[in-house]
Parts: structure tokens; sequence; C-alpha cells
């Protein structure tokens, strides 16, 4: 098994149906303890394998705030901007973010929260960042293996609501 997270596996008992024909019935995740303590002597562990725990299909849709960070002259410190709370659609790659991004600095409400840094359009500069305790005291960056697989991105970006940073280096 690959994952073995309860919402990755499913749980059955064996009984017999109406025919008389002994089956696997799935036992509900709010029912597992209620199943093991009423005394059941076989339980099958399965490994979920359907369309709708693909990556793709367990991403959560919404809107992310985009802040801007910025170096220091010496290049030890970074500051970030205030994050924009502007309903930008959560980036389901880092392509997707990046594109964002060149939308955005081309709109013209742009201009007040998005510094001038010709190096944002530099796709091979950017990088982005999350922000574990929802502030912009805490930072870290997420993985250049991220800009290449999908699944990485989709694992590491900011929930709906949450904070994403990006920052050119």
């Amino acid at each position: 098994m690959s994952d073995p997270r309860p919402d990755n596996i499913i749980l059955r008992c064996s009984t017999k149906n109406r025919k008389g024909e002994w089956v696997w019935a799935d036992i509900f995740p709010e029912g597992w303890k209620m199943s093991l303590e009423v005394n059941r002597t076989e339980v099958g562990v399965f490994e979920r394998r359907n369309e709708l725990q693909s990556p793709e299909n367990r991403f959560i849709h919404g809107a992310v705030a985009f802040t801007v960070g910025s170096k220091t002259a010496e290049g030890t410190q970074i500051t970030w901007t205030e994050p924009h709370r502007r309903s930008c659609a959560r980036p389901k790659s880092f392509s997707h973010a990046v594109d964002i991004l060149n939308k955005t600095t081309q709109s013209a409400t742009a201009i007040y929260w998005l510094p001038d840094d010709h190096h944002l359009k530099d796709k091979n500069r950017i990088r982005f960042y999350t922000f574990p305790e929802d502030n912009l005291c805490t930072w870290k960056a997420i993985p250049l293996e991220a800009h290449r697989d999908d699944v990485i991105w989709r694992t590491l970006v900011p929930e709906p609501g949450k904070i994403l940073g990006v920052m050119a280096e």
C-alpha cells in the first residue's frame, strides 16, 4: 500500500449477501471503531483506487493571498508586502502560478500591491513561499522539484485563504 492514511484505505468485513454468497462489505470510517468492537473475526484492509483519489481531483480550489518578498541591499533580510487579499486563484502548478503572476502584473490594479520588479517576469528566477504560521514572520520556500512536478506542487501550495509568497532571486 503506497499511502496508508485513513482517507486512502477502505476497511471491509466479510458477510453473506441475500443470495447467501460471501462478499466484502465496506465499513465507513465513522464506523471503524464500532465494527472492530463487535467482535469481527475478519476485516480486510484495501487501498482506495479510483479516480476520486487522483491528485487532480483532491485539489481544493479557492483563492490565495499573494505577497511579494524583497531582500535588503545586504541580502540578509527579507521583507514582504501586505498580502493582497484580492481573489487570486489557488494555482494548480508552478506554471499556473507564473501565469497568474504575469496576468496580475499586466492589470491596472497591480500597481499598488505588486512591486515593479522586472525579475518577476523571468520564470527561472521566481521562487514561491508558504507561511506555516499564516503570518509574514515565518516562511519556507517551495522546493524547486515542485516547479517541475505538479503533484508535488499541489501538495505544497497553501490552502485557500492562506498566503502564497513570491520573490525573484
